[in-house]
């Protein structure tokens, strides 16, 4: 591995408080770093390439683009990612690795004894728990639907 002394400055025009801004939103500590939304904006289209290639992965995207090119609202953290796969907004192969990813937790949550842990503490168990995990990780319920038809009946 080779270790490079001076390495190349990084070229941007933004703050290191800024592009925080543009890729998780204003913090709720220290407001917004931008004198306007104008300002913003602009830092969000000469920073975008960089920004997306930081930031743009594992159906999330960076705040600046939810704010300033997305067609669908933000619809929040825990429904980011079911969110971009539903509206067809994820690349090809970020589209197959979530979905991979889906799966495993799918058929993890049916293995026996399976459990899962609510913010109260209380263990859930069976198929309360199969849900709740699913909800946890954010599968779309067309991707579930089409996976218990996988599912063995009961017998």
């Amino acid at each position: 591995m080779t270790r490079h002394a001076n390495p190349k400055p990084i070229d941007r025009t933004t703050t290191d408080l800024q592009e925080a801004e543009l890729a998780w939103g204003v913090s709720h500590r220290l407001g917004p770093t931008f004198s306007n939304d104008d300002e913003a904006r602009e830092a969000w289209v000469l920073n975008r390439p960089r920004l997306m290639s930081l930031f743009a992965f594992g159906g999330r995207r960076p705040q600046g683009w939810w704010k300033y090119e997305s067609p669908i609202p933000w619809p929040g953290f825990n429904l980011e990612r079911s969110t971009l796969w539903e509206a067809g907004l994820l690349g090809a192969a970020e589209r197959r690795a979530l979905e991979a990813d889906w799966r495993n937790e799918f058929f993890l949550s049916l293995q026996p004894g399976f459990t899962f842990r609510e913010r109260s503490g209380d263990y859930l168990h069976g198929h309360e728990a199969h849900i709740a995990h699913l909800v946890f990780c954010d599968v779309p319920a067309a991707l579930a639907e089409r996976w218990s038809s996988e599912v063995p009946d009961a017998a």
